[in-house]
């Protein structure tokens, strides 16, 4: 039978100064008194129940495909991940967690996606992993199914929103093999290794939003007997013919006001 307490020697492992304290390199936790008596009451415990029954009640057991880190006190007390097998569990002072290393895989719910021209597409996908370090899949990261696959939404949004639709279509063994080195490059602190990624279904067009009309709004490009001007261009001397005739009907207004008085007087005379 293993015990949870065996001990090696592993080199650091590399990662941001954040996890620096987390992942370095293991030491033997050293207990208070208190935690010591806490320790050896459980420890005798256990082993004053009858014998028989108190290794199948005190026991967990590691399969293959899985690892496990142990937590004693709160602290982890071995190096590295403990390996398939049997092992002890002192009530009230350890705590076992296990983490599944076989391929797993994640879906990317289908999500509208915005292309370099503007076109809204539905695509879906799904995401292959597999946990290449347990101690970072425990320590490092909460959740990491979850963070994964919330990752992977983002990264497919950010890889084909800067291609066009044709592009896609036609470079989708790329974009596969680039989203895959991008989520393999972010959940590598997380003990995640990503083995591949693939587009599934049809890319489905929903919608072209109309860039063209935007980019008019912009630039508001007319075209007048063959030549394109600018609308603003166009709409000031629209202004400004309208402001002429209204001056000119106002001098008009005047001069036939200044011609009616004159005819006025002279019939008066």
């Amino acid at each position: 039978m293993k015990t949870s307490m065996d001990e090696g020697t592993t080199a650091p492992i590399q990662g941001d100064m954040l996890r620096e304290t987390m992942f370095s390199e293991y030491k033997k936790p050293h207990y208070g008194g208190f935690e010591n008596c806490l320790i050896t009451t459980s420890v005798c415990g256990t082993w004053a129940c009858t014998p028989c029954c108190a290794p199948c009640c005190n026991v967990t057991i590691v399969k293959d495909y899985e690892r496990a880190i142990n937590f004693r006190m709160g602290r982890r007390n071995h190096n590295g991940a403990l390996e398939g097998g049997m092992y002890v569990v002192y009530p009230g002072i350890d705590d076992f967690r296990k983490v599944d290393i076989r391929e797993n895989s994640i879906n990317i719910p289908a999500q509208s996606v915005i292309t370099a021209e503007g076109l809204s597409i539905y695509v879906d996908g799904v995401v292959y992993y597999h946990v290449a370090n347990a101690e970072k899949a425990v320590l490092g990261i909460k959740d990491f199914t979850s963070a994964t696959r919330m990752l992977a939404q983002t990264k497919l949004r950010e890889v084909l929103g800067m291609k066009r639709f044709d592009e896609i279509q036609a470079q989708r063994e790329e974009i596969v093999e680039t989203l895959q080195q991008l989520l393999d490059e972010a959940t590598d602190p997380w003990g995640i290794k990503v083995n591949r990624v693939e587009i599934t279904g049809k890319l489905r067009k929903v919608n072209l939003i109309y860039t063209e009309r935007v980019l008019k709004d912009v630039h508001c490009v007319v075209v007048v007997e063959g030549i394109k001007t600018p609308c603003f261009v166009i709409l000031f001397v629209y202004i400004y013919v309208l402001l002429q005739i209204y001056n000119f009907l106002i001098k008009l207004k005047e001069q036939w006001a200044l011609k009616l008085k004159l005819n006025v007087m002279l019939k008066l005379k």
